[in-house]
């Protein structure tokens, strides 16, 4: 991984964005990261392990711990950095803002994003969404966690120099961790697991056997096996048995049946001859009936002829009464037509008198439609002069609005003059004071570090031991008076009263020029129409009379078409009436023929008519109706009855002869069967032994089935057993395997070392190989590092100790014997061991760059030239080296870097410097 540009806002001490492009160093180049003690050198690493992992290098700060304490609310805080790997080119961007509801309350809302970078610079996105999903990707193309980039890419302040001198449970923690070494613990561990729950499963089913066994009665599996066989041979028995006496018990229910049949038999020849008896009684009786119903058959014919004879009576009577009915109506209609004639001369009289008024109506409106064309001819004329005084009248107004608005422009000139001065004074005011803050507060910084220096001691920010030139002046140690200096948090409170000042300045003057503009505008607009006013005197009451007559004769021109619309429906309706009154005399002409035609009809017959009532007509005409009704209901009731009798004569017949047939198929079928069972058939004896049978079958099948269910019982005992004894042959072999192996994993073993141990002091050993390496270089081959010679048995915390083998002597020696200049050598080494190591574990590839955070100025001359060439040889294998210090003598080995620089205020920026 080579980064290729880096993009931070409000995000630790650089408040404004800031862009680092790193393309510039080339692509195995060394860079030097440099500035001021505190100025934000690390906070560029700190950027890039964020923007991967949103989590710092040092302490694992998340955005809240990250966001510049200068930026204010609206200012986002953004993390970006762009990378190549493998080929490709990746951006990552993590970005924190403040987000207002719709109540209006706040709350901080973050996104996360990384894509692909084609050449033409168009992203593509790969994750997005939540934090955690864009750190694993991160892990997915690096192979690396936050930890292990940590120890691979960036080497925090402290950080390498903590391995080194770490005990051996330190260490084995901080291996662990970055080798992910916990799975060979999980792994012994599981195989604890299985060796209990393989001891667990083989008592589990010692007990399964024994519970089966003594549920059987049995002592072992021999006796369960026998008893199974005594049980089947039982079985056999019983079912011999149940075979014999079930053929003895079918022959005689065969018997039984028999004798049930004729008995039957017998009884059902008895029951037909009893209703053959009865059904002989029966006809008879009928038979003996039969005169009666000739008798009343005459009698029904003789009652419908009187029936007849009324119907006809009463057919004479309704044919007079509809000559009468006729007669009547004839005069009804006679009389409405005299009504219809009268109706029509009131409407020949309404015709008249409405078409005498229709006359009048249309004199009157040819009038007023003469009117109203004079007031259309007048109308143009009028609106003319109306618009003309109208225009006149909204100047006078115009001018008087502007002359109103000049005045209120003049006064908020003046009030915007007066707030331009009094916040220009307290604008300078704040400023002068701001600036003797600023002045006295460097000044004491300076005096503050200088009065901490001693000769001989090391200067906390470049830690060297001489000090030519401290700052000089009043010391820290006198005190200020209280308007010298303020407190930090009034001085805060200070630069932001002068920065308010400042902007509400800014605010004054603008509105205090646009007030003189707008001052400007209304005077113009006042003389343009007070020259547009010139001639022009009062015309209010000239304009309303104008108005008064140009209504009135809008009013009568709107209504000229009304009018004349008028005009023709009158002349419409007097021809409608004219036309009308003919037809009205033809109707009348025909209505009084008609009447007097109908008056002739209807007296002539009703002089043919004996009886003129038509209601003594209608009486008698029901009265002979209901006389031939009842006369046919009583006849219709006499032939229901006759019919009666005659249909239960002959179901009478009809029975006798079925009982007859019954009667002599029974008394067959009795004589048959006994031809066919000639023996005597005892039917108690028969049923008493067929009962005996039925329950002894009976018997037998319940100790069949309670045999069979024991058998059934004791098989499957048996079967379970015998599974069980083969699942703990099976278990006690697998547990024999997993015992030994796990054993061997928790140190009972030829070397008395536990996996853990061993793997961890294995991956040490592979990563002092590569340390060594470097370390014999830098220091020109007289030390290299080894593990700590004693026993490595007991815990995996132990035996991980490192001490060093002196080349002058031959002889270990121990870390802490080493100066401070070789102890950063060393620890160096085994930081660039450990990088290599590490990579070729997680199989990231192409992660060509390293970052070094400090550490640089405790060495001589001597030992800072060997851990050049250290970071040269590193170099030379293609990788990309960030040094970070403050050393002086770096920047002229290192000319390209990265200048750091700090603001008054605290805020940092940074920019790339090429040679």
């Amino acid at each position: 991984m080579k980064p290729l540009r880096l993009q931070v806002q409000a995000f630790g001490p650089y408040l404004e964005r800031t862009e680092l492009d790193f393309t510039g160093f080339g692509p195995d180049g060394i860079f030097l990261i440099t500035g001021p003690t505190g100025g934000g050198k690390t906070s560029i690493l700190d950027a890039m392990c964020f923007a991967l992992y949103c989590r710092a290098t040092g302490e694992g700060r998340d955005f809240s711990g990250m966001r510049c304490m200068s930026a204010p609310p609206e200012l986002d805080t953004i993390v970006e950095l762009e990378f190549m790997l493998g080929g490709r080119a990746y951006r990552f961007k993590r970005r924190q803002y403040t987000y207002t509801k719709r109540s209006g309350e706040t709350e901080l809302r973050e996104t996360h994003e990384c894509f692909t970078v084609d050449e033409d610079g168009r992203p593509e996105l790969l994750a997005g969404g939540s934090a955690l999903s864009v750190t694993q990707k991160a892990e997915e193309l690096l192979h690396l966690n936050y930890r292990q980039f940590r120890q691979v890419i960036v080497l925090p302040q402290g950080d390498f120099l903590k391995l080194l001198r770490a005990g051996s449970k330190e260490k084995g923690e901080i291996l662990r961790t970055l080798f992910s070494a916990e799975v060979w613990e999980r792994l012994r561990e599981r195989f604890r697991q299985r060796e209990r729950e393989l001891e667990s499963a083989a008592r589990e089913a010692q007990n399964m056997r024994d519970t089966l066994l003594r549920q059987e009665g049995a002592g072992d599996t021999e006796e369960l096996i026998r008893s199974v066989s005594d049980l089947e041979r039982e079985l056999s028995e019983l079912i011999s048995l149940e075979d014999r006496d079930s053929k003895r018990l079918s022959e005689t229910e065969k018997l039984l049946k028999a004798a049930e049949e004729l008995e039957r038999r017998a009884k059902a020849s008895q029951s037909a001859g009893k209703v053959l008896k009865e059904a002989r009684e029966r006809a008879g009786a009928r038979e003996e009936s039969a005169h009666e119903t000739e008798a009343m058959v005459r009698e029904a014919g003789v009652l419908q002829e009187k029936s007849t004879a009324s119907a006809r009576e009463r057919e004479k009577l309704s044919a007079r009464l509809v000559q009468l009915n006729a007669a009547l109506d004839c005069g009804e209609r006679a009389r409405l037509a005299r009504r219809q004639q009268a109706a029509l001369q009131k409407e020949l009289d309404s015709a008249l008198l409405e078409q005498e008024d229709i006359a009048k109506r249309m004199a009157a409106g040819a009038e007023y439609e003469s009117r109203c064309r004079e007031a259309n001819l007048r109308l143009p004329g009028l609106l003319e002069q109306q618009q003309a005084l109208e225009k006149s009248s909204a100047a006078l107004e115009e001018l008087s609005r502007r002359r109103a608005s000049l005045e209120e422009a003049e006064k908020n000139l003046e009030r915007a003059r007066a707030s331009v001065e009094s916040c220009r004074i307290d604008s300078e005011a704040l400023t002068l004071r701001l600036e003797e803050q600023e002045a006295l507060l460097k000044g004491s910084a300076a005096l503050e570090l200088a009065g901490t220096l001693k000769e001989g001691a090391p200067c906390p920010v470049c830690g060297s031991v001489h000090h030519p030139a401290p700052a000089r002046g009043r010391t820290s140690g006198k005190l200020l008076s209280p308007g010298e200096l303020l407190a930090p948090e009034e001085l805060t409170l200070l630069r932001e009263r002068e920065k308010f000042a400042r902007t509400a300045l800014a605010g004054a003057e603008g509105l205090a020029g646009a007030s003189a503009s707008e001052c400007e505008k209304t005077r113009a607009s006042l003389k343009e129409q007070e020259e547009a006013c010139e001639g022009i005197s009062e015309v209010g009451e000239l304009l309303a009379d104008v108005k008064s007559r140009t209504a009135g004769a809008v009013k009568l021109a709107g209504q000229l078409q009304r009018a004349g619309q008028r005009l023709t429906e009158l002349r419409a309706r007097r021809e409608a009436i004219e036309s009308g009154l003919g037809a009205l005399r033809t109707r009348l002409s025909a209505l009084e023929a008609q009447a007097a035609e109908l008056e002739q009809q209807s007296r002539e017959a009703l002089s043919k008519l004996p009886d003129r009532d038509p209601v003594s007509l209608q009486r008698a005409i029901e009265e002979q109706e209901a006389l031939a009704g009842e006369l046919s209901a009583r006849a219709e009731a006499l032939r229901k009855s006759v019919g009666l009798r005659e249909q239960e004569l002959a179901g009478a017949r009809e029975a006798l002869r079925l009982a007859v047939i019954a009667e002599e198929t029974a008394r067959g079928e009795l004589e048959k069967f006994r031809e066919e069972w000639p023996r005597g058939l005892d039917l108690p004896a028969l049923t008493k032994e067929a009962g005996e049978l039925r329950e002894g079958s009976r018997l037998r099948s319940q100790a069949i089935g309670r045999a069979q269910s024991s058998l059934r019982s004791r098989r499957a005992a048996l079967g379970s057993v015998r599974e069980q004894d083969q699942r703990i042959e099976e278990l006690s072999g697998e547990y024999g395997r997993v015992s030994r192996l796990s054993r061997a994993l928790s140190g009972v073993n030829p070397m008395k070392t536990p996996i853990l141990q061993y793997v961890l002091s294995v991956t040490l050993d592979e990563v002092l190989v590569c340390a060594n390496r470097f370390f014999q270089r830098l220091c020109r081959g007289r030390y290299a590092l080894q593990l700590a010679s004693g026993p490595k048995g007991g815990t995996a915390m132990s035996g991980l100790d490192l001490e060093v083998l002196d080349g002058a002597s031959m002889l270990p020696r121990s870390i802490e014997t080493l100066s401070g200049g070789e102890q950063f050598l060393a620890s160096l080494s085994l930081a660039f061991g450990l990088s290599d190591v590490v990579q070729g574990h997680s199989g990231a590839v192409g992660l060509d760059s390293i970052f070094i955070d400090e550490g640089f100025g405790s060495l001589d001359a001597e030992t800072l030239d060997s851990a050049m060439k250290a970071l040269a040889l590193l170099q030379s294998g293609g990788r990309m080296i960030g040094v970070i210090s403050h050393v002086q003598e770096l920047q002229g080995r290192i000319p390209c870097r990265i200048q750091v620089s700090q603001s008054a205020q605290g805020t940092a920026s940074a920019r790339v410097i090429l040679p």
